[in-house]
């Protein structure tokens, strides 16, 4: 075999690892890739779902308005029968079961009466549902729940009308004012938080 012939050769065997290893990199890779993404989407999520509760809270101790521009690729829907925010996204990949709903915020996602200075206000509770193959929608719900200080008991309500945006919408957070009423020996004190999304 010639100088020549074996330059060739070389060069189509370098050629042909060249492509099994880019080939390999890319198979195993781009999976590896897409579920890092969907985990960076979903925690980047919690993380808007959190900075909106404390600025619904703010709001409620302080009075005025503010805003929140939605920063993640799914849709926000207030839903005013409920009362809560509610977020869904889809990705190629989760980090969260898909049995059930999962607490991110609060020991359970129920809206029931806590404890003044023990428990938190805002419950924040996922769920996530296959699709298929790598496919999988997670909607997150925000609620806040009434909390009872011997006898009294503060609540934030979310009030206004049905309202959805996605990314780059806003989210108006405005103090609506509050009101106290008495049941069965309570003094129910009540803030209500408007919430729209334009």
């Amino acid at each position: 075999m010639g100088k020549g012939q074996q330059e060739i050769l070389t060069s189509i065997l370098l050629t042909g690892i060249l492509i099994t290893v880019v080939g390999s990199v890319y198979l195993w890779g781009i999976p590896l890739i897409q579920k890092n993404r969907s985990a960076a989407t979903l925690e980047s999520a919690e993380l808007f779902s959190k900075n909106l509760a404390e600025k619904i809270k703010f709001i409620a101790n302080t009075g005025g308005k503010d805003q929140m521009t939605i920063n993640i690729p799914g849709v926000v829907f207030f839903n005013n029968e409920s009362g809560t925010i509610e977020i869904a996204l889809q990705t190629e990949g989760t980090i969260y079961s898909t049995e059930g709903e999962i607490p991110i915020i609060g020991n359970y996602c129920v809206l029931t009466t806590g404890t003044w200075g023990v428990d938190k206000p805002e419950v924040l509770c996922a769920t996530t549902k296959s699709l298929g193959e790598n496919k999988y929608t997670t909607d997150y719900v925000l609620g806040f729940r009434p909390l009872q200080s011997e006898n009294k008991i503060y609540k934030i309500s979310l009030v206004g009308d049905i309202s959805s945006g996605g990314i780059d919408h806003k989210i108006i957070i405005e103090n609506a004012g509050s009101k106290s009423t008495t049941e069965s020996g309570n003094v129910l004190i009540e803030t209500f938080i408007k919430i729209s999304i334009i």
